[in-house]
């Protein structure tokens, strides 16, 4: 019974006040970033969907080689850019750029 009522309290909570309020703000997140880009080129493939992945994890491993392991984490990093060509014969390749950060 009281794990229902914590639950109803929380569902109007967030009706109340919208899913804005629970999630944090970029603002209000301790970062801790590296003042230089990393730039990764992923592996050509044939679709885009895998040339993006093969270059964020391109960017991983780069990042985590300069910078080591606690930046190596593409979403908390800043200015992100993701540049993808298709070749004449179909295959797609991206390059992915960022300032790694990482949460404190």
């Amino acid at each position: 019974m009281i794990k229902q009522l914590c639950l109803a309290a929380a569902g109007a909570a967030f009706l109340l006040a919208g899913p804005g309020a629970i999630v944090m703000s970029d603002s209000a997140e301790a970062r801790n970033c590296k003042k230089g880009f990393v730039t990764a080129w992923g592996k050509r493939k044939n679709t885009m969907y895998g040339a993006r992945v093969s270059a964020r994890l391109a960017w991983k491993r780069a990042s985590k080689s300069i910078n080591g392991t606690k930046y190596d984490t593409w979403w908390p990093s800043k200015r992100k850019s993701m540049k993808c060509f298709t070749n004449r014969v179909g295959k797609k390749r991206c390059r992915a750029r960022a300032r790694p950060c990482t949460i404190l």
